[in-house]
């Protein structure tokens, strides 16, 4: 556009004679590179802008949420994150229309990262923070995305879960969390929060890394790995479904009695639900039980990593 822009100008100031002979105007010139310093000036300063934006913005997908009749922009991306033992993998990152000051480390559950772990995400950004939920399967399938109502994926759901290397898998989850801690503030808090596999993985996010707080929903085979629970430094939630298929009530029963003295944990036990209580839009999926759990949950992670987004003074002052 600015080579336009000085053509124009140029025309303006500079007379054209019949034989092809210029005669130009110095006050004219002076004139001219006054405003071609100033456009410069404009249009750098536009680049600047738009490329600003392009990063923070535009990389980013923008869902419009309706919330109390109020419009919320909620940005959701898929990002690279470097594993430590080489190679990379992706992660569904959803971030609240505020700034985040605390993070979560989403965790799959067998399914991989399903239409259910991404809605499970935008729902925590909607609460303030910046969500991350990591494809753990990358090394034996990348992008595995299963649906719980069809049975036939759930057989190969069990196949992928025999063959994940669950040291590896920890170790993916260390990157995400540091991924996340680059992204906040340097008093940004990071929690994890996991389900069936993820709620066991939780658990070892607890025992093996110094997430901040760690929520485990109907975590699989901590019964068997109770010799860790020494290793607790961080807050640790545990949501049992009373008639768990996968994590019977003798396992239950072991949970409880290993890690009831530890002031650090807690467990919260929901009766006449199975596995999978939590999960939204599946036949599992169990209402009341649902919403007291994530009530529970919400308010652990205010408690603990504090609120999800940043806030003026002038908000704190008004409340």
């Amino acid at each position: 556009m600015l080579p336009f822009v000085l053509f124009g100008i140029y025309k303006h100031f500079i007379v054209i004679s019949p034989d092809h002979v210029s005669q130009v105007s110095f006050a004219g010139w002076g004139l001219l590179f006054q405003l071609t310093a100033i456009l410069t000036f404009i249009i750098d300063g536009l680049e600047s802008w738009i490329g600003y934006w392009a990063v923070n913005l535009n990389v980013l997908n923008q869902v419009s949420v309706e919330e109390g009749g109020q419009q919320d922009i909620m940005k959701t991306q898929n990002v690279t994150i470097q594993a430590f033992s080489g190679g990379s993998f992706s992660a569904y990152l959803a971030a609240p229309s505020t700034q985040p000051r605390a993070g979560i480390v989403l965790i799959q559950e067998v399914l991989g990262v399903n239409n259910n772990m991404r809605q499970t995400a935008d729902d925590y950004a909607k609460e303030g923070y910046l969500v991350l939920v990591p494809d753990l399967y990358w090394r034996l399938e990348p992008n595995v995305q299963l649906d719980p109502e069809d049975k036939n994926q759930w057989t190969k759901a069990f196949e992928l879960l025999k063959a994940f290397d669950l040291d590896s898998g920890i170790e993916d989850l260390k990157a995400s969390l540091s991924f996340l801690r680059q992204y906040l503030s340097s008093t940004g808090k990071v929690g994890s929060l996991g389900f069936c596999l993820g709620g066991k993985l939780a658990y070892f996010m607890a025992t093996r890394t110094d997430a901040d707080a760690n929520v485990s929903y109907y975590g699989v085979d901590i019964d068997k790995n109770l010799a860790e629970a020494t290793k607790i430094q961080k807050p640790l939630i545990l949501h049992m479904g009373g008639n768990d298929e996968y994590v019977s009530p003798s396992a239950q029963a072991v949970i409880q009695q290993g890690l009831q003295d530890n002031p650090l944990v807690t467990i919260y036990r929901y009766a006449g639900v199975s596995h999978g209580f939590s999960r939204v839009n599946s036949s599992a999926y169990r209402k009341e039980a649902a919403e007291l759990a994530s009530d529970r949950t919400l308010a652990f992670l205010k408690q603990h990593l504090g609120n999800g987004s940043k806030i003026s003074n002038e908000a704190t002052t008004a409340r």
